[in-house]
């Protein structure tokens, strides 16, 4: 069955044309590396928050964000609740794909690759990723729009005033 009476294209033949358009390798090489980015990052941040909580006051669950991205398609990252009592922090992967500057105190502005929310639902603390000389770093934008890399310091400088 090729087309029908109509002169559609059969779903098969819909399917085989984008796949010819379309570079499916590159698309999955850029979102594993977007994705192993943000493992990293999480990883680093358990770390930190596992250092920093000896007595497990603490609770910190894993949550997967369900994505869809274009140039990366369909895709799971993950990303982090920390509670203690009532007051809970989001760490929410929201793409590789993002727009603007990012500039930190005094250097020259360098394009995001990628951004992570860190937020208790009212306030918001932004993580971009940044890839300079080849050199992938975090850098944290706060509300009033400075920038600062992303180190242990100040992570947990975040996680108190999130957590207060």
């Amino acid at each position: 069955m090729s087309q029908g009476t109509s002169g559609t294209k059969t779903l098969r033949e819909f399917l085989r044309e984008k796949a010819r358009e379309e570079d499916h390798r590159e698309r999955r090489e850029r979102r594993d590396e977007w994705v192993g980015a943000v493992r990293g990052l999480i990883f680093q941040l358990r770390d930190w928050l596992e250092q920093a909580d000896p007595a497990g006051v603490l609770s910190v669950s894993p949550r997967d964000h369900h994505k869809l991205e274009r140039g990366l398609g369909a895709y799971e990252v993950p990303g982090l609740d920390v509670a203690l009592g009532d007051s809970v922090v989001t760490i929410s992967p929201v793409g590789r794909n993002v727009v603007g500057p990012v500039v930190c105190q005094g250097d020259a502005a360098i394009r995001p690759e990628g951004r992570v929310d860190v937020s208790d639902g009212l306030r918001k603390y932004v993580l971009y990723r940044t890839i300079a000389d080849g050199e992938p770093r975090w850098h944290v934008v706060d509300e009033h729009s400075r920038g600062t890399l992303l180190d242990r310091e100040r992570f947990e400088e975040i996680m108190q005033d999130l957590l207060s």
